[in-house]
């Protein structure tokens, strides 16, 4: 799966094809997780509602993390609402905050700069993974 991220740059349509039919007839979570980290890496704008669709739909914190991880990368403005309203749900121990760090880090890959004061805060937590991430996002957006 990793490779067709390769591959997708030279015919993403059919990269994308490719993938979604993958994802309607693979159960495993770290293939699913794999194809929508691959999805982010295609950089279409319509990859964003079948990411978006993943992301509601599944429980698995692995295929949360891969999607929110992605979603800065993939570039569409669309992300920031979603991105911000993982950030200000804070994230509980364990995996719910490793996909807020991973919030954090794709709002600084977004690049909007509305995402200052939402990152702001971490600076200060007792974390030291948050406050590294929050402090790369932050350098990222006042480029």
């Amino acid at each position: 799966v990793a490779q067709l991220g390769f591959v997708g740059s030279v015919t993403p349509p059919l990269t994308l094809a490719a993938l979604q039919e993958l994802l309607g007839s693979e159960s495993d979570p770290s293939v699913r997780s794999s194809v929508a980290d691959t999805l982010c890496t295609l950089k279409l704008p319509e990859c964003f509602d079948l990411l978006l669709e993943l992301l509601n739909g599944t429980t698995d914190w692995m295929m949360k993390f891969s999607i929110v991880a992605g979603l800065g990368e993939l570039g569409d403005a669309r992300a920031f609402d979603v991105l911000a309203g993982l950030v200000k749900g804070g994230g509980e121990e364990g995996e719910n905050e490793l996909v807020m760090v991973a919030a954090i880090g794709a709002l600084g890959d977004l690049g909007d700069e509305r995402a200052v004061d939402l990152i702001e805060p971490f600076l200060e937590s007792d974390d030291t993974n948050v406050k590294e991430r929050a402090a790369i996002a932050l350098a990222q957006l006042k480029k």
